[in-house]
């Protein structure tokens, strides 16, 4: 993709127009404040972090090239759009006038992230032994983790994620600061897998809580 620093204004899209272009195969971006989004976003969506735009995931969450319609808090689409083209993603149709309050009062379908604050995490890994994958560097993993969790890239998920459709158990995924983990499993339950959670916070808020960690040690 063709790089640049910034594009020209982006458009606002009444609610037909946006529902017009998801149909004809775009993808929703939304780049609100990550609580926001947990709580409740358009079906389908894909979370990015409105600065902190990781470019090779969000690629890999897109399945292509397609159009790309932007939710995002009013008055925040433009710097969105700018960081997005800085990075290379140009094909930016525009944004849904009115923001998510647009698709939720029309009644258009949600979906929820279900999040596990870290003081709940402590009472799961109490009484049970869940899965647990780190998404993070391996150099960040390797240099401490949370204890049994194993460490596999997310881009590696979101390009295998048809392997994963028949997977019973329930995962709970993190990264350092929970951006990457929430627009990974944003990706995967738009293919239908709802059984990966997010670890609110990430590794950061669960080692600051308590969670038992693990260096790796160098096999020799």
């Amino acid at each position: 993709m063709q790089k640049q620093n910034k594009m020209a204004d982006i458009v606002a899209l009444n609610l037909a127009k946006f529902e017009n272009i998801l149909l004809d195969g775009g993808i929703i971006i939304d780049c609100r404040p990550l609580p926001e989004f947990t709580n409740g976003y358009a079906k389908g969506a894909i979370y990015s972090a409105l600065l902190k735009i990781n470019a090779k995931l969000l690629a890999a969450c897109m399945d292509g090239l397609k159009d790309i319609l932007i939710i995002a808090t009013p008055g925040k689409e433009q710097i969105f759009a700018n960081g997005l083209a800085a990075i290379g993603f140009i094909n930016i149709t525009g944004y849904l006038d009115g923001g998510f309050e647009t698709w939720k009062q029309a009644e258009k379908p949600l979906d929820i992230m279900i999040s596990i604050e870290p003081d709940e995490f402590l009472l799961d890994i109490k009484y049970s032994k869940p899965h647990i994958i780190d998404i993070r560097h391996a150099a960040q993993y390797n240099n401490g983790h949370i204890e049994g969790a194993e460490n596999i890239p997310p881009i590696e998920i979101a390009l295998g994620w048809e392997a994963l459709a028949n997977a019973k158990k329930t995962f709970y995924i993190y990264d350092e600061d929970g951006s990457n983990s929430a627009t990974l499993i944003s990706f995967l339950k738009s293919k239908g897998l709802h059984n990966y959670y997010h670890l609110t916070g990430g590794f950061a808020a669960l080692k600051a809580a308590g969670a038992p960690v693990e260096v790796e040690i160098p096999k020799i």
